[in-house]
């Protein structure tokens, strides 16, 4: 039986997914030289990982032998709901590890291909693998790059993305032509000036930066405006995301921690983060430097250090 490209649509959209699009798998020429003038620039401050197999990143070919096509989807992971404390999470981290569910309903797209194509090849990736998952976003007709360098779309931007590449030649989308147009709300409303210019990000000013990846020293006394873990400036203040709405789906895979006011946060036990934000993202972070942030932005709050942190 022949398998479609409508037919991976429809069944990307049973499976939770808000948008699905199929791009041809060739080498992005243009993105890559923009991607190597951001890193001799040296925006990607100490992620040493964005400097490696920089080919790779921009050849789907290279993680997938003969890959023909690059299978895009888009998960909403809105939820509808608000932190009930002071202290801030974006809100990716509202729901369970990404990276486990979204793999796993990427795995019953595989198997349809399989079915279909017994001697098809296919690797899924979730934010997992040197591949650059937005510009595929883009080259599958999902969207287009935003001045804070996020994936932009009609219905905003509050989405995960997979991929699957594969080497079966399916029907491919058309890429939308489209752009933030004068808009600098995003540029402006950066309160520590990341985006230095449309389209450009100084990661090393970065909030979601300091919060997430930064494991240096000096991470303990950058200003985060009370964010712990990740920052939704940007995406925020984007008249995109000014209708958003919730994914019923995600309301399904919500974290433990939202119920949290200050206290629960300022006194937080390593055993409780364990259990509180088990499946999460936040659990990247580690319990030490989590509670290291926690106590910068309570100072930050009302000037009193966190004595379980002193």
């Amino acid at each position: 039986m022949e398998l479609t490209a409508s037919d991976i649509k429809k069944t990307a959209l049973s499976l939770g997914f808000s948008a699905c699009g199929i791009a041809r798998a060739i080498p992005l020429t243009a993105e890559k030289q923009y991607f190597t003038s951001m890193i001799e620039n040296g925006t990607q401050a100490t992620l040493a990982y964005l400097e490696r197999d920089i080919e790779v990143r921009f050849s789907p070919a290279l993680l997938l032998p003969g890959c023909k096509s690059v299978i895009v989807v888009l998960y909403n992971y809105l939820t509808g709901k608000k932190l009930e404390a002071d202290y801030k999470i974006a809100k990716y981290a509202f729901i369970k590890d990404y990276h486990v569910f979204i793999k796993n309903k990427l795995e019953r797209v595989v198997e349809m291909i399989s079915e279909a194509y017994p001697e098809a090849h296919c690797k899924i990736t979730v934010d997992s693998a040197n591949i650059t998952e937005k510009n595929w976003a883009v080259k599958a007709g999902l969207g287009y790059i935003g001045k804070n360098s996020l994936l932009q779309t009609d219905n905003g931007s509050f989405f995960l993305i997979g991929t699957i590449l594969t080497d079966v030649v399916f029907e491919y989308d058309a890429e939308k032509i489209s752009n933030c147009g004068s808009c600098m709300r995003c540029v402006e409303a950066c309160p520590v000036h990341a985006i230095t210019k449309p389209y450009q990000v100084d990661i090393s000013q970065c909030i979601s930066f300091h919060t997430i990846e930064n494991k240096e020293i000096t991470d303990n006394s950058a200003n985060t405006f009370q964010w712990v873990f990740g920052c939704d400036v940007c995406q925020d203040i984007c008249p995109n995301n000014k209708n958003s709405k919730p994914n019923p789906d995600a309301l399904d895979k919500i974290s433990l921690f939202l119920h949290f006011k200050n206290a629960d946060f300022e006194n937080l036990t390593k055993e409780e983060f364990q259990n509180c934000f088990k499946d999460s993202c936040v659990t990247r972070r580690k319990y030490e430097k989590f509670t290291e942030r926690v106590n910068k932005v309570k100072i930050e709050l009302n000037g009193k250090p966190n004595s379980k942190s002193e």
